[in-house]
């Protein structure tokens, strides 16, 4: 994929310098200096700087949803502006915790190559390298002469953009953040004066960097969990409640499907109510894979929990709390009940433990020997009722409970 963006840049590179090449033409013929083009996941404009206009600042763009406010430098600047807007972004891997969402801003700052000259029914054209490769000026401008003013003495360039409608970011403001190319990383100095409009999702910004620019999200600001359990409302049917530091996120599990329940976000309003499979993301953690696959099977009979002693356990362990649901209509609380069950998973298996969550201290106490399956662990330690429930479960549902799990990592994630 990279080798494939590679050459799409190299290709969009040589266009662009051929248009700007040209562009004198279209200047001197049709007094057009802006150009714009649209697909469905991506947006280009052109802006060429032939008029020279000492009063112009404000360049508007509406067929791609953009606006710029110029710095002064710019009106009387032999340069043109290339503008893309790419919605999908697969291949800017940041070494922080950064992610790029709802695409990427490239602005590039070019040379303009000097006009064609007419003479007696000739047009010469000067020969040189700019025919097929770009004139890179970036920003500041340079100016002959002049040193390079210092970061703090760069005026701005204001932004306007429209935040896609598929997006959800947690703040008032949206963090916004530029690629370092050098670092591969993004990084925020140089970004300022953020506002965001909900109504329309319009994104105004301030920034001293003509460079990829982007909405920018934490990847880990909802982790680690905080906890999650697993609650049967029917034999066939469970809802998985999973509280992370900033939501609490709650998903139906039926036979082969997952449904989100909440949190409700007018941006998933396409998808909410949608039935869809879960998606297992990751391939390794063999324990923790085990771990699902085994629990799962308790769904149809018992609420499924976690334990805040996970944290404080090594990679070779995860313990699993299990509260027998008699009645689907009106579970008993794990808070309030006196008989869960823990389990504690290692690679061999699954063994009964007695551990309390309310104590200050983890101290655990075995009180069976690990079992491959959860049947035999729980065997003689439960109701009947309840093991026959697990016996009669529906694969697709207990299937579809352990995709969901392992795909959201819930021990490595969380307690």
């Amino acid at each position: 994929m990279q080798r494939l963006y590679d050459l799409a840049d190299w290709r969009l590179d040589q266009t662009t310098a051929y248009l700007l090449h040209r562009s004198h033409e279209y200047w001197r013929d049709k007094q057009q200096n802006i150009f714009c083009a649209k697909a469905q996941n991506w947006k280009l404009a052109f802006w060429i700087n032939h008029p020279k206009n000492p009063r112009f600042r404000m360049l508007d763009l509406p067929e791609v949803d953009v606006a710029m406010n110029l710095p002064k430098q710019f009106a009387l600047a032999n340069v043109a502006i290339r503008l893309q807007h790419r919605m999908a972004d697969p291949i800017t891997k940041s070494k922080n915790s950064y992610m790029a969402i709802g695409g990427t801003f490239v602005i590039d700052v070019l040379g303009i190559p000097p006009p064609s000259k007419i003479v007696k029914n000739w047009t010469l054209d000067q020969v040189s390298s700019t025919l097929s490769s770009l004139i890179r000026i970036g920003y500041p401008i340079p100016v002959i002469g002049q040193a390079t003013p210092a970061p703090g003495a760069v005026l701005p360039i204001g932004v306007v953009f429209f935040l896609p409608d598929y997006i959800i970011h947690l703040n008032a403001n949206p963090e916004v953040g530029w690629w370092d190319e050098e670092e591969e990383i993004w990084q925020t100095d140089g970004v300022t004066d953020i506002l965001y409009e909900a109504d329309s999702r319009k994104v105004s910004i301030q920034t001293t960097k003509a460079k990829t620019l982007a909405v920018i999200h934490n990847r880990v600001r909802q982790f680690p969990y905080l906890s999650w359990n697993i609650r049967p409302i029917s034999e066939q049917g469970a809802v998985m409640t999973l509280v992370t530091p900033l939501l609490t996120f709650t998903i139906e599990i039926g036979i082969g499907w997952c449904k989100l329940l909440a949190p409700v976000f007018s941006e998933c309003t396409s998808f909410a109510a949608e039935e869809v499979p879960p998606k297992v993301m990751l391939k390794d953690g063999e324990l923790e894979r085990f771990t699902c696959l085994d629990m799962a099977f308790a769904a149809p009979a018992f609420t499924i929990a976690s334990s805040k002693w996970n944290i404080s356990l090594d990679k070779d362990h995860c313990l699993v709390r299990l509260l027998e649901v008699p009645d689907p209509v009106a579970p008993p609380t794990l808070e309030k009940s006196k008989v869960v069950k823990t389990l504690n998973y290692t690679i061999k298996g699954s063994a009964l433990a007695e551990l309390s969550e309310k104590a200050d201290s983890y101290s655990e106490v075995l009180l069976t020997e690990h079992h491959a399956s959860l049947l035999l662990a729980l065997k003689g330690n439960v109701l009947d009722e309840s093991l026959q429930k697990v016996e009669k479960g529906n694969a697709a549902f207990t299937e579809c409970v352990k995709d969901l799990a392992y795909a959201l990592r819930l021990f490595s994630f969380g307690p």
